[in-house]
Order: structure tokens, then C-alpha cells, then sequence
């Protein structure tokens, strides 16, 4: 007689669950880079369709619209134009949190709050 249950330890049958959750995820993670892919596509053939503005589209407002970006030469161009000593209310000062957690003999746990659960998959 053959015996067609599988025999699994309480761990074998934890890792079993475990890969099933990571296949899920990896799955859901391939759906939504399609759906995103598509949702461009969507958005770029609506750009094509419509002149700069808002729209009433349907029951939708539409606005198209090409914002403005800082870039990190556009900074530093406008930093030499308004340097801080004359323009300080241009600047803002404020913890650099990276640096912080870098020295050794100061212990950042205590400042730092948990939120959120992380679950990283490569």
C-alpha cells in the first residue's frame, strides 16, 4: 500500500507555510509592477489626448500638468545665487537622524519608535 500523506515535523511544516506566503508576496509584488506598468501607459495616452490644464472627464477631473523638480545641480546653482549667511530663511537646520545612529557612544534606541513590522524579501 502506498502511503500518499507526507509525514512533516512541526518545522518542516512552518517552512512549508513560510515559502507559500513568500510566493504569494513575490506574486502579488509581479501583479502590481504589471498593473503600474499598465497604469503609466494609461496616464502617457491620456497626456497625448489632452492639452496642459484640468479636464472634466466623465465623472473626473483631469489635470495635466509638468511640475517643476529640484535637482541636486539646480540646488547647488541656486545655493551659490542666495547663499545662507545672506538668505538664512532659505535654509533650515535639522538632526541628521543617519549620523546620529554612526557614533558609537551615543545610544539612539531609546529616540527611536517601532511602527511597523518590515518583512524583506530578495
Amino acid at each position: 500500500m502506498l502511503n500518499t500523506e507526507l509525514d512533516l515535523t512541526a518545522a518542516e511544516a512552518e517552512e512549508f507555510e513560510a515559502i507559500a506566503y513568500v510566493e504569494d508576496i513575490q506574486n502579488i509584488k509581479a501583479r502590481i509592477a504589471i498593473l503600474k506598468q499598465e497604469e503609466q501607459e494609461a496616464r502617457d495616452q491620456l497626456a497625448l489626448l489632452l492639452d496642459y490644464g484640468s479636464h472634466q472627464v466623465g465623472d473626473y477631473k483631469v489635470s495635466v500638468t509638468s511640475p517643476a523638480k529640484w535637482t541636486p545641480a539646480t540646488k547647488t546653482k541656486f545655493a551659490e545665487q542666495y547663499p545662507a549667511d545672506l538668505f538664512p530663511y532659505l535654509y533650515k537646520l535639522e538632526l541628521d537622524t543617519k549620523a546620529a545612529d554612526t557614533i558609537s557612544h551615543i545610544d539612539t534606541t531609546a529616540y527611536k519608535v517601532r511602527e511597523t513590522i518590515v518583512v524583506s524579501i530578495r
